[in-house]
């Protein structure tokens, strides 16, 4: 009887080693990959709202709000902006881009910024979305 009642404890406890393992975290790195397959970037890359913005004493050129993947590029819009005005043959001293982490955020504050200057400049609205 002693025998079996060791077997039993034996595979008991082997039972309990195993189900702890799996509670343990033993889905190696498949936890650490389940936000990215839900569509969330990867952590550093999260996703930013951004409004750009330029102008001169007579006129402010603003950008729509659009999305980018990171936050990395962000003194790189401003100057890809501003680059984008002076192509475009838009007079202004520069650009400026906005970033904020929704997209309500962002809409909410171009909207500020465009009634600031409303009262002494003319706004127009340009089609550049950050490329």
């Amino acid at each position: 009887m002693n025998r079996h009642l060791a077997i039993a404890a034996a595979g008991f406890g082997l039972a309990l080693l195993c189900t702890s393992q799996s509670w343990a975290g033993s889905t190696s790195n498949g936890w650490s990959q389940r936000p990215t397959a839900a569509g969330v970037p990867a952590e550093g890359a999260r996703t930013q709202y951004v409004f750009c913005f330029g102008g001169n004493p007579y006129t402010i050129y603003f950008s729509p709000v659009f999305t980018t993947a990171s936050s990395s590029d962000i003194p790189n819009l401003s100057v890809a902006y501003g680059r984008y005005l002076t192509q475009t043959g838009y007079k202004a001293n520069g650009g400026q881009c906005i970033h904020s982490d929704t997209s309500a955020d962002a809409s909410a504050e171009k909207l500020r910024r465009e009634n600031g200057f409303r009262p002494g400049r003319k706004i127009i609205e340009t089609s550049w979305s950050g490329s």
